[in-house]
């Protein structure tokens, strides 16, 4: 006889099936947001709703071709969810999807290597009014065309369990452009109109639909590769559940306020970069003595678990000699 302790015992505990099934709910989650901002946003190209020169335009610009690879992501993405990946015509469907979006971002890449004109962006809507971000007119910027070229290849390797590794370590390239993307679009990098500029005619919503579809495809398959640390019920799963989204988020707020107290005045340029790593240094002790913290919580928790079951083993030993 055994005493369950992997059920929702002072609220620490999940076994590694729950935590597998969150990891894929985010998946799918994210993949019907793409739909979702993807569709959105060619419903206002489609309605001619686009609004120059607002905040809110700023906010929710992208190219009618960048809208549609977000829809067809998302798509081959939940047709990819384990259950429905199994039958050949929703597998055969994904793979289509995916090739289509990696054969995009290549052929965007190509027209600025080579200086060609496909007209691929053209070929749905025109910008007349000229309301999508200078300076690239209606084409992809370099960056989201990189993005779409290694999210298709990333869908098309999570057709084979051979592939779901590779998946998950080529998906941090465009997972780590668009974090370095939202952090320069925060600190105002977007305001820059060189076309050398890595943010030039990105807009903020691209950049976290990016981040979106990285996140969903790194955790379409938690039990496999480095994603099965977030599914772990073990210390290595609560380290990386809880450690690497505040390293995130405290790293960009950080950011933030370094940048603004300097813009204000605080401090000059060389105080500026003491201040940032300082202020690192010391969030990144405070979360690990919070993670040492709950984790020891837990090993507490087990152990008594183990305490109970011993006993209880022993008296059933007892009883039946």
């Amino acid at each position: 006889m055994t005493v369950d302790t992997t059920g929702a015992e002072r609220g620490f505990l999940i076994t590694q099936t729950q935590l597998a099934e969150r990891c894929r709910m985010v998946s799918m989650g994210a993949a019907i947001l793409l739909i979702f901002v993807g569709g959105v946003a060619l419903i206002g190209w489609a309605a001619d709703a686009a609004l120059p020169n607002t905040t809110w335009h700023s906010l929710v610009a992208m190219r009618a071709n960048t809208a549609i690879a977000f829809i067809i992501t998302g798509l081959s993405l939940l047709l990819l969810r384990q259950k429905w990946s199994r039958r050949i015509m929703f597998s055969a469907a994904a793979s289509i999807l995916a090739f289509f979006v990696m054969a995009l971002g290549l052929l965007t890449l190509m027209e600025y290597l080579f200086n060609l004109h496909l007209g691929i962006d053209q070929l749905l809507f025109k910008d007349i009014s000229g309301s999508v971000p200078a300076p690239y007119g209606t084409r992809m910027p370099p960056m989201p065309a990189l993005n779409f070229f290694m999210l298709g290849i990333c869908l098309l390797s999570l057709q084979s369990p051979r592939g779901f590794s590779i998946a998950q370590w080529l998906v941090m390239l465009p997972l780590g452009l668009s974090t370095l993307a939202l952090a320069g679009y925060l600190l105002g990098a977007h305001q820059a109109n060189s076309t050398t500029t890595l943010l030039s005619g990105i807009a903020l919503t691209p950049i976290l639909a990016f981040l979106l579809a990285g996140i969903g495809i790194f955790l379409s398959r938690p039990e496999w590769g480095i994603a099965s640390h977030f599914s772990s019920d073990g210390a290595d799963g609560v380290l990386v559940r809880y450690f690497i989204p505040a390293i995130f988020v405290s790293g960009i707020i950080i950011g933030i306020i370094v940048h603004y107290l300097h813009e204000m005045g605080f401090y000059d340029h060389g105080f500026e970069i003491a201040f940032f790593v300082v202020m690192v240094i010391g969030t990144l002790a405070i979360m690990i003595l919070v993670i040492a913290k709950y984790l020891n919580s837990i090993n507490e928790l087990r152990a008594e678990a183990e305490i109970r079951n011993g006993i209880a083993d022993n008296a059933i030993m007892a009883a039946n000699a």
